[in-house]
């Protein structure tokens, strides 16, 4: 196989379209669908492509750090992961501190280099709306300096769910022709921003130029593909 690619909560509704849309698309990759099988997680939703030899089920809960250790141990993805508050990250780097294929940075990516206060608050922590008293000024880094430095030329997929931060970052990716260089882009979009409707509609038709919708849920989650001649990475 050319590829792994693992999918968390692929037995669900959306998951199991994005695990049918891999396992189809990319035959010469192994498709990985991590799944607890909880009150949404049914495998009678993969029933046509559970056959195909490209396509693995493991149950796993996320959130059990030994079920994750074992699954990064076994299929061995990298993994870039960007989290720049002190201690989420430091929790990260400890729970992965075995697995030299999961990098993580204590940082966030943008627009431009700067330091911001975020305001944080679990899953929700974010730098543009107050969520609590506590607080912590962060790094951000401007993508197209990360990847340059970093000597990334495909991305394979990448997930945005930063927090009111997609906007920025998603803008700042398509006018460096960044952008290009991303198979796959999920993200999640949120309505607390100020003109989060039109900032988001104006984003999708500008993805549209170079990639193609293969499901969404707006504010909730979307997968945007490239289009085929639309790359520029070797």
């Amino acid at each position: 196989m050319k590829r792994t690619i693992i999918i968390t909560g692929g037995a669900g509704f959306i998951g199991s379209h994005v695990v049918r849309l891999f396992v189809n698309k990319y035959p010469d990759y192994k498709i990985i669908n991590l799944d607890a099988l909880t009150y949404a997680g049914n495998l009678e939703n993969l029933r046509d492509v559970e056959q195909s030899p490209n396509y693995v089920f493991e149950k796993v809960n996320i959130l059990n750090e030994n079920d994750i250790e074992r699954i990064f141990s076994k299929y061995q993805p990298t993994i870039y992961v960007f989290e720049p508050v002190s201690d989420f990250y430091s929790n990260i780097i400890e729970r992965f501190k075995h697995n030299p294929k999961v990098k993580v940075f204590p940082l966030g990516l943008g627009a431009e280099n700067q330091f911001v206060p975020i305001s944080i608050g679990a899953d929700s922590s974010s730098i543009h709306r107050s969520i609590g008293d506590h607080k912590e000024i962060v790094r951000i880094v401007r993508a197209a300096d990360f990847l340059e430095k970093e000597n990334i030329n495909y991305i394979h997929l990448m997930k945005i769910n930063i927090e009111g931060g997609e906007y920025d970052l998603l803008d700042h990716l398509i006018d460096t022709g960044c952008v290009r260089r991303i198979e796959n882009i999920q993200v999640q979009f949120h309505n607390f921003v100020p003109e989060s409707q039109d900032r988001m509609s104006n984003l999708q038709a500008r993805l549209a130029k170079t990639h193609i919708v293969t499901w969404q849920y707006e504010f909730v989650w979307e997968n945007w593909r490239l289009k085929k001649g639309s790359n520029h990475y070797e």
